[in-house]
C-alpha cells in the first residue's frame, strides 16, 4: 500500500509517524541537513568565516593583505563555475569540495605552500561546521528505534563535502553507528533535486521504490522528487525549527548593520540550540544567565590584551577572580590554547591581607588611605583592619589615655590621644616588625606562585577601584624583579595609576575616566557582580608558614555559606551552563569583544534601572559580608521610614527628605520599583540622564 507523502509539523511527532509508515519498508532513508543535523549558523555564514580565516592566516604568514569579501565572492563564483562545468559534462550542477578548494587557493595568488594551505583550510571548514552542528530534536531516539527494529538505515544528501566528511559529522554527533550506508551528491555528481541521486541509490543497492521510506525537510528535493520516483515520503516541516532559522537569519542581518546587534546575535546563537541551559529557571538562575555573557566576554577581552601587551602570566585575584580563572582555564584547555596564551594563577589575596605589607610606616598619612572611606574606627577595629595583633598594642593605647578599645575614635585626624598613639615610638617600631613579617611572607607567597621575576603580568578582578593592585604594586614597586602590572577590571572607578609606579589599570565595561554615563550605570549596583562571582571559600586574612611553604589563611562566615547555598549556587550553576553552551559556539566567534559588549551593557542597564518585581524581591533576600574597613553583614532591603519622612516637619521639605533617603539606599532603582508608582523609574532615569 502506497503512503504517498506524510507531512509532519513537529520533530517530536516523527517517531510515531515513522513507526506507522515503516511496517512494509525494508529501507529507511534520511536527508542529512535540517533532518538529522541542524546548524547554529547558516552554511553561507560558515563560508564567510572560512574566508575571513584564510585572509587572517595569509596575513600572518606573508603580511599580504587580502579583502575577505573579495575572497568570499571568488568562492561563490567558483562554486557556480564548477557546477556549470560538470553540467556541461552531463552531470548535475554539483562539484567535489577538494576540487573547489584547490582552485580557490590558486585564486589567492599568494606565496604559500598550497598543500599546507589546503590542509589547514580543509580542516578549518570541517571544524567550523562541526561547531555549528547539533542533532535535530528527538532524532537520535528515532534512529535507535529503527535500528532496534532491524531496519536498513541509509542517508542521502545533496552536499559538496565528501562522503567521508559526512560520516565524520555523524560520528561527531554520536549517530553514525545507526547508519548502514550513505550517499551524497558530490560522490556521484547527481543530486536529489533532479531525482538522479535517488535513482542511483536504488539502482546500486537494488532497492525497489516501494521498499523505501524517505524522510526529509525540503519540500522539493526530499518530498516531491522522492515521491516522483515512487518512494513514500515523510516530509518534516517543523514550525519551531522554521521559527528558529528565521530568527537566526534576522539576527545575522541585524548584526551586519550595527554593533549593538552583534552581541544579541551571539546570545541567540548560544541559546537557540541549547544543550545545557535549563528551561525551568528560578530568579537566581536567571540572574546567572544575565551576568554570564559579561563575565565570559571580559575573559575574552583579557585574552586579547594578553597578546596585545605580550603578557607573561594572568593573575586572577581572589575571591571574585575565581570565576574568571575557571572560565579562562576552561577555554584554554577545551581548545588546547596553552601555547597561545599565558599561564594563569589564582592568587589568594584581599584588601585586608595586602594592606599591611603595602604600608610605608605607622602614620596618619598611611592610615588615612582606608580611614577616608571607613572613618568609624576604634582601636580594635583599626588594628584588625591592619592585621595587627590587638593585645600587644593595647598597653600603648592605655598609655595615651585610650582605655576603651572598642570606642569609635572621633575626628581621628585631630584627636590628640589617637595621634599620640600612632606617633608612639614603641608602637611604630612594633609596627615595622609586624609589617616586615607580613611583607616577607607575602613576597615569598608571590614567588611561590611564579609571579616574581616576570616582565609583565595581568591582575584580573571585578573592580571597582583596584585597591588590591595598588596595595601589591605599592609593596614591591622598588623591587626590580617585580613585574609591571596591567590591571583589568569589569568596571573601574579610580584615578589613573593611583599608587604603584609599575602598574596601569583598565575598565572593560565601564571606566570612570571615559565619562560614559551609559556604561557607568554598572556602578549603580556593583554589588550584584561581586555576589555573583564570590566563590564558596573564605576571604584571605593573611599568610602563614607551614612545611617550608607559605599558605593563605582563610576566614569563612556562616552567613556567606548560607547565602551561597540558598541563592548563589544556582547563579554559579547558570554561569557554568551558559559557559558550556558558549564553548560550543566559541570557534564560530569572529567579532572583537569591544563590538560584542554593547548589547550586554544594555541588558545590565535594564536590570539596574528597570528591574522587575521578581528581580527586586530576590535581590532583597541577598546579603554580603564586608571583611575590610567595617565588619558587618550588608543587606539590601530598604533602610528608613518613608511615611515618617513624609509627615515630618517641615512638611514642605518632605520631597527633598524622601529623595535623599532613597538616594542613599544600596540600590535606589529597586526601591523605586517597589513603590509601584507608574513611570517612576523612567522619570528617575530621565532626570539622571539629563544631569549627565
Amino acid at each position: 500500500m502506497s503512503l504517498g507523502t506524510v507531512r509532519v509539523s513537529d520533530f517530536n511527532e516523527l517517531e510515531k509517524n515513522i513507526v506507522y509508515s515503516m511496517k512494509q519498508k525494508d529501507v529507511i532513508g534520511f536527508d542529512i541537513f535540517d533532518t538529522i543535523i541542524r546548524r547554529r549558523l547558516e552554511p553561507e555564514v560558515i563560508k564567510d568565516l572560512v574566508a575571513k580565516y584564510a585572509v587572517d592566516l595569509i596575513y600572518k604568514e606573508t603580511k599580504q593583505k587580502l579583502d575577505w569579501e573579495l575572497i568570499r565572492k571568488k568562492r561563490f563564483d567558483l562554486e557556480v563555475t564548477l557546477g556549470t562545468r560538470n553540467e556541461a559534462l552531463g552531470f548535475d550542477h554539483e562539484f567535489i569540495y577538494e576540487d573547489f578548494l584547490n582552485e580557490w587557493i590558486d585564486s589567492f595568488n599568494v606565496s604559500l605552500d598550497k598543500k599546507m594551505l589546503f590542509d589547514i583550510l580543509y580542516e578549518k571548514e570541517i571544524q567550523l561546521e562541526m561547531s555549528s552542528q547539533a542533532l535535530t530534536p528527538n532524532i537520535k531516539n528515532v534512529l535507535k528505534r529503527l535500528h532496534d527494529e532491524n531496519k536498513t538505515i541509509i542517508f542521502i544528501s545533496d552536499m559538496y563535502f565528501s562522503i567521508e566528511v559526512i560520516w565524520r559529522f555523524l560520528d561527531n554527533l554520536g549517530v553514525s553507528q545507526f547508519f548502514h550506508k550513505g550517499f551524497c551528491s558530490s560522490q556521484t555528481l547527481t543530486k536529489k533535486m533532479t531525482g538522479k541521486l535517488f535513482e542511483f541509490v536504488m539502482k546500486t543497492e537494488s532497492i525497489k521504490p516501494n521498499e523505501m521510506l524517505f524522510v526529509g525537510d525540503n519540500v522539493y528535493s526530499d518530498a516531491k522528487m522522492a515521491s516522483s520516483k515512487g518512494i513514500d515520503v515523510i516530509h518534516i516541516s517543523d514550525k519551531l525549527e522554521k521559527k528558529r532559522r528565521t530568527g537566526l537569519n534576522l539576527h545575522h542581518w541585524a548584526a551586519n548593520r550595527n554593533d549593538f546587534w552583534k552581541g544579541k546575535y551571539l546570545e541567540y546563537v548560544v541559546k537557540n540550540i541549547s544543550e545545557h541551559i535549563k528551561e525551568e529557571q528560578n530568579p537566581n538562575y536567571r540572574l546567572g544567565l544575565l551576568v554570564s555573557p559579561i563575565l565570559i566576554l571580559f575573559v575574552l577581552y583579557i585574552m586579547e590584551q594578553s597578546k596585545k601587551n605580550d603578557l607573561n602570566r594572568i593573575v586572577f585575584l581572589a575571591r571574585e577572580g575565581k570565576v574568571f580563572y575557571d572560565i579562562y582555564n576552561k577555554i584554554i584547555t577545551t581548545f588546547k590554547l596553552e601555547n597561545q596564551y599565558p599561564p594563569a594563577t589564582y592568587l589568594y589575596v584581599s584588601r585586608k591581607s595586602t594592606f599591611l605589607p603595602s604600608m610605608k610606616e605607622f602614620s596618619w598619612k598611611e592610615i588615612e588611605r582606608f580611614m577616608v572611606q571607613y572613618s568609624k574606627q576604634s582601636i580594635n577595629s583599626l588594628l584588625s583592619n591592619l592585621s595587627l595583633p590587638n593585645e600587644i598594642y593595647h598597653k600603648y593605647a592605655l598609655e595615651v589615655g585610650l582605655g576603651n578599645f572598642d570606642e569609635i575614635i572621633e575626628n581621628p585626624k585631630e584627636n590628640e590621644k589617637f595621634l599620640n598613639f600612632i606617633n608612639h615610638e614603641d608602637v611604630r617600631a612594633l609596627f615595622i616588625k609586624h609589617r616586615d613579617e607580613a611583607k616577607n611572607n607575602f613576597k615569598e607567597y608571590i614567588k611561590q606562585e611564579g609571579i616574581w621575576g616576570l616582565d609583565k603580568v595581568a591582575f584580573v578582578d571585578i573592580g571597582w577601584k583596584g585597591t588590591i593592585q595598588d596595595n601589591i604594586t605599592r609593596t614591591f614597586e622598588e623591587d626590580d624583579d617585580f613585574p609591571y602590572v596591567y590591571g583589568y577590571y569589569v568596571g573601574l572607578i579610580t584615578g589613573h595609576n593611583e599608587w604603584g609606579k609599575k602598574s596601569d589599570k583598565f575598565g572593560f565595561f565601564a571606566d570612570s575616566r571615559e565619562n560614559n554615563h551609559i556604561n557607568n550605570v554598572i556602578f549603580k549596583n556593583g554589588s550584584i557582580f561581586e555576589m555573583c562571582t564570590t566563590p564558596n571559600h573564605g576571604t584571605t586574612i593573611g599568610y602563614y608558614r607551614e612545611n617550608g611553604k607559605i599558605h593563605p589563611k582563610l576566614k569563612s562566615f556562616e552567613v556567606e555559606k548560607e547565602n551561597f547555598n540558598k541563592h548563589f549556587a544556582d547563579v554559579f550553576q547558570a554561569i557554568d551552563d551558559y559557559l558550556q553552551d558558549f564553548l560550543t559556539v566559541y570557534p564560530l566567534l569572529q567579532d572583537q569583544t569591544q563590538q560584542l559588549k554593547f548589547y550586554f551593557i544594555d541588558q545590565i542597564r535594564r536590570y539596574i534601572l528597570y528591574p522587575s518585581k521578581q528581580e527586586v524581591k530576590s535581590f532583597f533576600e541577598y546579603s554580603h559580608v564586608e571583611s575590610f574597613g567595617v565588619f558587618e553583614v550588608t543587606t539590601f532591603n530598604f533602610k528608613g521610614n518613608l511615611l515618617k519622612e513624609l509627615f515630618k516637619r517641615p512638611i514642605s521639605k518632605a520631597p527633598y527628605r524622601i529623595k535623599e533617603i532613597i538616594r542613599k539606599q544600596m540600590w535606589p532603582e529597586a526601591i523605586l520599583r517597589n513603590l509601584k508608582i507608574p513611570f517612576l523609574n523612567f522619570l528617575a532615569d530621565l532626570n539622571s540622564t539629563r544631569k549627565q
